[in-house]
């Protein structure tokens, strides 16, 4: 798996539908024009990085994947994809690079069920870096990412105090009443790049800067292109620390403050990720957002945020709607439900569907 894979100039994406299929669940005070359908509900763990891991079974076997949704494109290991049994083929829907590898190779499962949901005939895109054993969390394979780009095709909860994803059928006309648990809500539109990748603007030391949920990580990133553009600082500037605890390299970070709208985290810690040499290009001109980003390469954001700090969080996606909504997170009461209504717990809902390309 990699951290901040940025892909070059050429893309051709399947266009993403969805036909799914659930028990109807009302939202919470959202009345009747607001209805919430429950597609899936999945426990998560964290591996000692901090990433989100999600049991998946794939053609029938059990695997895990890793929740990335600071990328778009989805990448597995090539050791994994043998060790299941799964088709490998050449693939020419896309130019990607992999470090300096292109990526030649993908693999489509005829079935991959993320709870009751079922995303049926979605390609992955192999790694073209060779390991030497099969990657194993808990006695089973470790696959590879589950990217932004599934999620398109739902609305999603992330609930990570509480070890909870739900996905839901895609609502068009809830305006903010998905947020069915209460508490004050922070809205920022949505954007989605070539390759599925979801970002939004958050506001940075007073500035706004694309950004992207690095479920993958526990830790938040920033661009060095960027901080040393915009924010005039760099690996070497005074402020900047090294950490040596947590990576096998020392990493320079720096606090930073996070807002967005009534949302705001003093004292962020955002390390700063090396992409000096990159041809990615920081720039505010020509996007959506009126923020910082990259407007010559995709499938990364200039910004994202770690699951340290999303675990304060609680979100909700809604893609159709083009929004994201913020609340801070609280802990669960022993027994309470996390699911979209107290009736109908997330720890089993009556529903199910299909996620397809």
């Amino acid at each position: 798996m990699t951290q901040g894979m940025s892909m070059r100039t050429r893309i051709w994406m399947v266009v993403l539908a969805v036909v799914a299929s659930g028990a109807g669940v009302a939202a919470h005070a959202a009345g009747a024009a607001c209805k919430l359908e429950a597609v899936a509900s999945i426990d998560i763990e964290f591996n000692d990085f901090g990433n989100v891991l999600l049991p998946v079974k794939v053609n029938g076997k059990e695997a895990w994947v890793v929740l990335e949704m600071d990328s778009g494109s989805a990448l597995v290991s090539r050791a994994a994809v043998e060790h299941l049994g799964l088709r490998i083929e050449e693939q020419h829907d896309l130019e990607m690079l992999v470090g300096n590898s292109r990526v030649t190779h993908k693999t489509v499962v005829d079935s991959l069920l993320l709870g009751t949901a079922n995303f049926a005939r979605w390609s992955f895109y192999i790694d073209p870096r060779r390991e030497q054993a099969v990657p194993m969390y808990r006695g089973k394979p470790l696959l590879g990412s589950l990217t932004s780009q599934f999620m398109n095709v739902v609305d999603v909860e992330l609930n990570l105090a509480a070890r909870k994803l739900n996905l839901l059928k895609q609502t068009t006309n809830c305006k903010g009443k998905q947020v069915y648990w209460g508490g004050e809500v922070t809205a920022m539109d949505l954007y989605t790049d070539q390759s599925g990748l979801m970002l939004f603007p958050m506001e940075v030391d007073g500035k706004r800067v694309e950004t992207s949920l690095n479920t993958g990580s526990r830790v938040s990133r920033i661009s060095e292109k960027v901080s040393r553009q915009y924010f005039g600082f760099g690996r070497d500037s005074p402020g900047v620390v090294l950490d040596e605890r947590t990576f096998v390299d020392a990493v320079p970070y720096r606090e930073m403050a996070l807002t967005a709208k009534a949302l705001s985290m003093k004292d962020a810690r955002m390390y700063l990720y090396d992409d000096m040499a990159s041809d990615c290009t920081p720039a505010t001109v020509d996007r959506a957002s009126r923020a910082i980003g990259f407007h010559d390469c995709f499938s990364l954001t200039p910004l994202s945020i770690g699951t340290d700090l999303l675990q304060r969080l609680r979100i909700y996606i809604a893609p159709k709607e083009r929004k994201i909504f913020f609340t801070r997170a609280a802990t669960p009461a022993p027994g309470a439900s996390a699911g979209p209504n107290s009736a109908a717990s997330p720890n089993g809902p009556a529903a199910g569907g299909t996620a397809g390309q």
